[in-house]
């Protein structure tokens, strides 16, 4: 499966001791990920012993389109496992394609070491064909987390989440990598309630916007709601080409605000991914600030920052070391404590026909 496996271990062994200079490793990664994507293989020096990992509960922890989570357990420690689901691995024709993915996101999610990314320990294939194996979340993913604990402090939450996932991206940010698919699901908290971010099947290596390097859409990136204009833009234009900078998580971010004070995913009373590409390409947005956001730490200034995240103009959201900073100059424990009389929040929408009033530019 691995050709020149020695070869290519030596080759792994020199960047994880870090022998070679910062943005070098960062170039030799870059290839190395494009090697085993292409060829659905994997640096032997990921794969975990034999026998070293087990399977808790048969039963899987979560699931979504791609794939499946379960509980297991590594050297005492509890793990996920995360593996394609079933029905897409027994496809011959796209059996290559799932290994080349998981091969690409082990590639890069391995070199990430920052206290909100989830932790990666490996790659196992003994109890299935590919998986990825990381430290589990007691908490799960943040949706699951806040429908779980709905008397939980919103101004304690967002302070541990909203600047954990900032302080994550920044982090990727400063390495030119983007995550391409931040969303609640992706970012998970453990029993604290700190905020990890995870899944980095759809990560890239960013350009520099002073670069004139162009990309086009790839239409198994990202996720609608928190996708913002200019790759919807790629998208629907056929050819259409765009450059991938990190300002795409910016976006992103200011939807995952908005899950974590409203319980709901952005434009959920919109039917469709076109509905949503529609609007948003026109320069809609979220409707204004719900006022049972403010008591649970909602602030004028968090919902400002929210508004400049998701500018229409790529260039005109802030980095996320601003971000960083301004969150950290938020004054949350002066704040009286809010916990939401319901939850989600009742949020309510006018008629499709109408929705775009509802909205704001």
């Amino acid at each position: 499966m691995f050709s020149h496996r020695g070869s290519y271990l030596k080759f792994y062994q020199i960047l994880c001791h870090g022998a070679l200079p910062v943005d070098m490793r960062r170039r030799s990664i870059k290839t190395m990920r494009k090697i085993c994507s292409l060829n659905a293989i994997y640096p032997p020096a990921f794969l975990i012993p034999p026998g070293s990992v087990k399977v808790c509960n048969a039963t899987q922890a979560a699931c979504g389109g791609f794939g499946k989570v379960y509980r297991g357990e590594l050297h005492g420690r509890a793990v996920a496992i995360k593996v394609a689901n079933s029905d897409v691995m027994h496809m011959k024709s796209s059996f290559n394609d799932i290994t080349g993915l998981f091969s690409g996101e082990a590639v890069i999610w391995r070199y990430l070491e920052h206290p909100n990314i989830l932790p990666f320990y490996g790659v196992d294939t003994e109890l299935f064909p590919m998986s990825c194996v990381s430290k589990w979340m007691a908490g799960g993913t943040i949706d699951v987390y806040l429908c779980n604990n709905q008397a939980e402090n919103r101004i304690r939450l967002a302070s541990y989440v909203a600047i954990g996932v900032a302080r994550g991206l920044e982090y990727l940010h400063l390495h030119n990598i983007r995550h391409g698919d931040l969303k609640s699901r992706n970012i998970m908290v453990d029993e604290t309630g700190e905020a990890y971010i995870g899944d980095f099947g759809a990560a890239q290596f960013a350009y520099p916007a002073d670069t004139n390097s162009l990309s086009t859409a790839s239409l198994s990136v990202g996720t609608a709601p928190w996708m913002p204009p200019e790759v919807f833009k790629a998208w629907l234009e056929e050819g259409q080409t765009y450059r991938q900078t990190t300002k795409v998580d910016i976006y992103s971010f200011a939807m995952v605000v908005w899950e974590l004070f409203t319980g709901w995913i952005p434009f959920r009373h919109l039917v469709s991914s076109d509905m949503v590409s529609t609007l948003v390409m026109k320069g809609m947005r979220l409707k204004p600030r719900p006022p049972a956001t403010i008591p649970l730490g909602l602030s004028d200034t968090i919902w400002e920052l929210m508004q400049k995240c998701w500018s229409q103009d790529p260039e005109a959201r802030p980095t996320a070391a601003s971000i960083v900073v301004s969150l950290d100059g938020e004054n949350w424990h002066a704040r009286q404590l809010g916990t939401p009389s319901e939850w989600p929040l009742p949020l309510r929408y006018r008629r499709m026909e109408s929705s775009s009033s509802g909205l704001i530019r």
